[in-house]
This record gives structure tokens, C-alpha cells and sequence, in this order.
């Protein structure tokens, strides 16, 4: 094979990836925009809220790095607003690393919490059903941790 064809090979396939990952986070989005006028939220592609810097912080897991949050749905509470979003991590010390998404909760801190709890949807159900997990929570003004609505 010669050095073009093959060249041409690889970028027909980066190209066809890169389209495929497109069409697949446009649907994702409708989809979330969709269920978020329904659970009165706004819904939000990027991380406009800098919720990432908290989101770091707060997280479980030890070893976790390049953390990235989009997905962000987001509604006022009595106590500030309540954010459900998507976090992407990579988890593990050197050696067996992973890529971890999950959905995740954060509420502002009412006058007598000191500081805000990040609340992560179990990660056995699928990508929309933790954002239904999470969202009735907020709806509801009670964390994931209190059990599921």
C-alpha cells in the first residue's frame, strides 16, 4: 500500500469517527435539553458555572486526574441553585488507569451547611437514568445519598 492511500485511509476513518461523536453528542444533548424543560431545569452543553474546580475537590475517588464536566442541567433552589452534570475522570495511579462518566449533583450551600456535597448517581444505571436519579432529587430539595425518589 502505498504512503498516500494509506494516509488517505486513516483520515477517511479519523473523519468518519469525528462525525459519528458528533451525531452521537447532538442526540445526547436533545435528548438532555428535552428531559430538562420537563424537569423545569435549564440545560447547558459546557461548564459555564466552573463547577469542575468543585467538582475536583469533592470527589470520592484518590487518584483522579484530567476532569472534565459538561451535560450541565441547572435550577434555582431556595438556598442558591442545584447543578446535575456529567463528570468525566481518568481513575488509577500508575498502571491501570480508566476513564470514569458519571452523572453527578451539586447543590449551593444553605447559610447553615458549610460547604456543598457532591452527589454521584450509582453507576450501574444508564447515563440519562442517573440524570432522572439526580434531577428528582433536586426537585425534590433531597440529595441522592437519602435514597432514590
Amino acid at each position: 500500500m502505498s504512503p498516500e492511500a494509506l494516509f488517505l485511509g486513516v483520515l477517511g476513518l479519523t473523519a468518519g469517527a469525528l462525525a459519528i461523536d458528533r451525531m452521537a453528542r447532538r442526540r445526547r444533548a436533545a435528548v438532555l435539553r428535552t428531559a430538562a424543560r420537563r424537569w423545569s431545569m435549564q440545560y447547558f452543553a459546557d461548564d459555564r458555572f466552573l463547577l469542575a474546580a468543585h467538582a475536583a475537590k469533592m470527589l470520592p475517588a484518590m487518584h483522579t486526574v484530567d476532569l472534565r464536566v459538561f451535560d450541565v442541567l441547572c435550577r434555582p433552589a431556595p438556598q442558591g441553585y442545584c447543578y446535575v452534570f456529567t463528570i468525566e475522570y481518568t481513575h488509577g495511579a500508575a498502571g491501570a488507569q480508566r476513564r470514569v462518566r458519571r452523572v453527578a449533583a451539586l447543590a449551593e450551600p444553605s447559610p447553615d451547611q458549610p460547604q456543598p456535597a457532591l452527589t454521584l448517581a450509582p453507576p450501574n444505571l444508564p447515563l440519562l437514568r442517573q440524570y432522572e436519579f439526580l434531577a428528582a432529587g433536586a426537585m425534590e430539595g433531597r440529595t441522592a445519598s437519602d435514597g432514590p425518589a
